[in-house]
């Protein structure tokens, strides 16, 4: 795992959501188009017709699990079980691992801090990835965002999802040397600050992901599409 991810991502979580929809025959999901199926369990997801069992990540090690309803969760507390409470502010709709099929994007208000809740469909239930606001900077509508631990550890990723679990795939970084200047990489290769420099004034020319006020009705709207 990468090393914002085991520091800087702390608040990292995998929320499965048992569904009655993971109940259907395969041979009628198969069916269904994946957008579909994805809009169906969102849906599912914002009426509390769910159980949530929450698995809290730190480092890649499971630390505790709970369960409650999906929306109590958004409505009174953290996802830690403490009394932090959330609210949606807005929401974005974009396929993050080029399947197909979009994931719905969340912009929390987590107790006064910005964090992120990206929700993905495998295998019939929904996965929800909580990411801490420094790990999801600057979202653009490729699906590319930064991430910082500092003004010598940062840089830019893809994702990709394992078994409905978010995983960082950084293809840009800054980093600290041993003689204590910056490196420089970019796509898998060590490139000197004017190439980065360049980069960055081309990631920052990119479109940004496109927010929605969010409502469930929006929700579903946008779902519905």
């Amino acid at each position: 795992m990468k090393k914002h991810l085991q520091c800087g991502l702390t608040a990292a979580l995998t929320l499965a959501l048992l569904l009655t929809a993971c109940g259907q025959k395969e041979a009628d999901a198969n069916d269904t188009p994946p957008d579909a199926q994805a809009g169906s369990l969102y849906e599912d997801f914002f009426t509390g017709d769910v159980t949530v069992t929450a698995n809290l990540i730190n480092a890649g090690v499971e630390a505790t699990t709970s369960s409650f309803h999906a929306p109590d969760v958004y409505a009174t507390k953290g996802v830690d079980g403490s009394d932090m409470d959330w609210t949606i502010t807005r929401f974005a709709l974009l396929d993050l691992d080029g399947d197909g099929a979009d994931e719905l994007v969340l912009n929390i208000d987590f107790s006064g801090e910005e964090e992120y809740v990206i929700l993905t469909c495998y295998d019939g239930a929904v996965y929800a990835n909580q990411i801490v606001y420094r790990g999801f900077l600057s979202p653009k509508a490729d699906g590319t965002v930064a991430w910082s631990n500092g003004a010598f550890d940062n840089g830019y990723a893809r994702f990709r999802f394992e078994n409905g679990v978010l995983v960082y795939e950084d293809f840009a970084s800054m980093s600290e040397g041993s003689d204590g200047n910056a490196v420089y990489t970019l796509n898998g290769e060590s490139i000197d600050e004017a190439a980065y420099s360049a980069f960055l004034d081309e990631q920052a020319a990119k479109d940004d992901l496109a927010w929605t006020e969010f409502s469930v009705d929006a929700v579903n709207a946008a779902l519905a599409g």
